[in-house]
């Protein structure tokens, strides 16, 4: 609480000091802050500061003595003592030190001066009639009212959280004694709460509960200095909780009661501490030179408003940037203007001719003026006749990139003020990255010549995450970087094609010498994921065209680098990949070609071999072999592959479905499925190739089940890789009865 120099005597030079002395207690935003009195600088004057003691902000400037201010319970105001005037008199302020309004005007000394619960009213004690008494006045200043008639000193006063009742501290005629006292509003019932002999109690302060009493007080039969003692409210109960040597006086509750901020000196200067409201955890907050007074704490919740730049603002070099000014909840703080200046790198952001935009902000309603400010700083003001609310962004800046990447410029706010500083503003700087960019193609790895890519996705794992998709020429251009290190890495999910039997017989050929293999197509060869190309790799292939499982990696994507990292990314070209299809060995892949791809590619070229299917009569029950018969190709064949469409009704395929001994594919590997009923899935392949022979293919085993016929329908007719173009001619099975 507020120490009273009205007390005379032992009492009052104990006191004396405290009756400067202020603390505010802000705690808004989860943030507490302490006023209080001090004499940096030689005079006293009142300081701000964070509950921590951090953040010290001076109020008042004033020539004269400035103290005991008091801070209202909504936080907006402050009373206090000044003597700037020629005697000691009371004022108002808000509680940023703005409006520094003289309340009372007499010959006396007016001090001590308390706000009520509701900020309504103002109790002080005054000489002003011969010795210092308790009054009331209205908080203009109006209405000066005296409660107490006595030929003693009355003061200390503070009203009750429930503003009914005042508490203050009365002096004994000898000097000797002084004691803690309630009251009503208007001066009636009188009830002390302490008593004794040469016991000096003073300085009481109501818990926000109004349970407790804290106090300081001096008995001399166990101690000499104030020390700080809790009592009930009806006095009972009292116990000491400082016992530190040196003097503990102006005890003050916190808001929600759980700590005391006091005054001591038993350090050596008059500081402020706090504690728990038990008297626990005694910490030391201001620190200050020797000769330096500190002193007299007043706790209080102030408004406050949360002013926020967002730290994570990125754009390229050429782009206009809106920088956002956000706030918390204004609802009911009043606002109805704000003057601010804000600083950012000139050699990174221009701002626009017209840099304020307040389109579907908070400022929708207020004028805005850009007095634009020196290179490095935009200073804005707005007014507005109604006030702010709700929470969001207050008003948009607009700024054209000029700067190179991977740059950066700090946003700072500073100063920047609501009204006429309340709410308080506790203001968080921003940043403002200016991104690079990343541009490149993706073409496709074992094609003859460059053809792009499309749907590659390109994703920047780094903070924040970005990524883009290839166009349909393969390039691209990655944005939306942020500043540190990225690793890009290209992905694709389907248009899979192009992958064919004549693969499988490619690596064949490579692994007995008779071809080579560029790097890119031993990486589609690949696909077994072993990290080299076998037989194993053209069998995963095989499986692959005919459906069957176990197929490896066959019809994945992989790129040529896998990935790229940059401890900082600027403006790059060139960032190329290459994608390959695994399966592909032969390079036919396509980009979306869409259905039946292969059968157009064969209709443009002239028939080079003829494929035939015979017409076989059988019973049922039995099994019979079907000759798959191939005309003189004009050019040789590596490999091939289709499906057999048939009854299956009528027709059941063996086990092991395919014959190629004393066939013309004798040399080479013979892969089928027939798990689908009705369908005979076949890709043939071998290091040989077929020359200007005719013949038998190869043979089908099939066992005859049904009593009806089945015609064999060739579907999916590939040789090699379309060249040469195959023509055929479909069979039957006819079955007797």
């Amino acid at each position: 609480m507020k120490a009273r120099h009205f007390i005379s005597a032992n009492f009052s030079k104990l006191l004396l000091s405290a009756l400067f002395g202020l603390t505010i207690s802000l705690t808004c935003a989860a943030q507490e802050k302490i006023a209080f009195t001090s004499n940096i600088g030689g005079n006293n004057n009142i300081w701000l500061m964070n509950a921590s003691g951090s953040n010290r902000v001076q109020l008042t400037t004033d020539i004269g003595s400035d103290s005991y201010p008091n801070i209202s319970k909504d936080g907006t105001k402050i009373v206090f003592v000044s003597d700037r005037d020629g005697n000691p008199e009371i004022y108002s302020m808000n509680s940023a030190g703005s409006f520094q309004t003289r309340l009372t005007n007499n010959a006396g000394t007016d001090s001590e001066p308390v706000f009520s619960p509701d900020g309504t009213k103002i109790v002080f004690s005054s000489n002003r009639d011969g010795n210092h008494e308790i009054y009331i006045m209205n908080a203009d200043g109006s209405g000066q009212t005296r409660l107490t008639t006595n030929t003693v000193d009355d003061g200390q006063a503070e009203f009750s959280p429930d503003g009914t009742k005042i508490i203050f501290s009365r002096l004994a005629a000898n000097q000797s004694d002084a004691h803690i006292i309630t009251m009503d509003l208007n001066g009636a019932n009188q009830v002390p709460l302490t008593s004794g002999s040469f016991i000096l109690n003073g300085q009481p302060s109501f818990s926000p509960n109004g349970q407790k009493i804290v106090f300081s007080s001096v008995r001399p039969l166990s101690h000499t200095n104030p020390e700080i003692y809790l009592m009930d409210a009806n006095g009972s109960n009292q116990t000491r909780v400082t016992t530190a040597v040196g003097q503990d006086m102006e005890p003050v509750y916190s808001p929600n009661g759980s700590k005391i901020a006091f005054r001591s000196e038993r350090d050596g200067n008059a500081e402020i501490y706090t504690m728990n409201a038990d008297g626990t955890n005694q910490v030391r907050i201001t620190f200050d030179a020797a000769g330096t007074t500190n002193f007299a704490p007043s706790w209080a919740n102030v408004p406050l408003a949360n002013v926020d730049i967002p730290d994570d603002l990125a754009r390229e070099q050429g782009a206009t940037l809106t920088v956002p000014i956000t706030v918390s909840d204004t609802t009911g703080m009043g606002i109805i203007s704000y003057d601010f200046a804000l600083h950012y790198d000139p050699a990174v952001l221009q701002p626009l001719a017209n840099a304020v935009d307040k389109t579907g902000t908070l400022s929708a309603g207020f004028q805005e003026v850009n007095a634009g400010g020196a290179l490095g700083t935009l200073i804005v003001s707005g007014f507005g006749s109604l006030p702010l609310v709700g929470a969001g962004t207050l008003i948009n800046l607009k700024f054209d990139v000029i700067g190179t990447p991977p740059t950066s410029s700090s946003l700072t706010l500073s100063p920047f003020m609501f009204n006429e500083g309340i709410p308080y503003v506790e203001v968080s700087a921003g940043q403002v990255f200016v991104q690079g960019t990343i541009r490149g193609r993706v073409t496709y790895g074992n094609a003859a010549t460059p053809t792009g890519v499309s749907n590659v996705s390109l994703l920047a794992a780094g903070a924040p995450n970005t990524s883009t998709t290839t166009a349909a020429d393969g390039t691209y251009v990655l944005g939306g970087f942020g500043p540190g290190s990225y690793t890009i890495t290209p992905s694709k999910v389907g248009e899979v094609n192009g992958i064919e039997a004549l693969d499988a017989s490619r690596i064949s050929q490579f692994l007995i010498g008779a071809v080579t293999l560029t790097s890119n197509q031993q990486t589609a060869a690949e696909v077994s994921g072993n990290g080299s190309v076998t037989s194993f790799d053209a069998a995963l292939i095989a499986q692959y065209l005919v459906g069957l499982p176990n197929t490896g990696q066959t019809g994945t994507w992989r790129f040529v680098p896998s990935s790229r990292t940059y401890l900082t990314v600027g403006s790059l070209t060139g960032e190329d990949y290459s994608a390959i299809l695994l399966g592909d060995v032969s390079g036919n892949w396509t980009p979306s070609p869409g259905a039946g791809f292969s059968e157009r590619r064969l209709e443009a070229q002239r028939f080079g071999v003829n494929l035939s299917l015979p017409t076989v009569k059988a019973r049922k029950g039995e099994k019979i072999s079907i000759d798959v018969t191939m005309g003189v190709p004009l050019t040789p064949v590596e490999a091939y592959q289709f499906d057999i469409f048939y009854d299956p009704s009528v027709l059941q395929a063996e086990a092991s479905p395919v014959e190629t001994a004393g066939t013309l594919s004798e040399s080479f590997a013979a892969v089928s499925n027939s798990s689908q009923p009705g369908r005979l899935r076949l890709a043939v392949y071998g290091p040989r190739k077929i020359a200007k022979k005719s013949g038998t293919l190869l043979t089908l085993k099939f066992r005859v089940i049904g009593q009806s016929n089945s015609d064999l329908v060739f579907a999916g007719v590939l040789v090699n890789d379309g060249n040469p173009a195959a023509s055929t001619r479909n069979g039957k099975v006819a079955v007797r009865r």
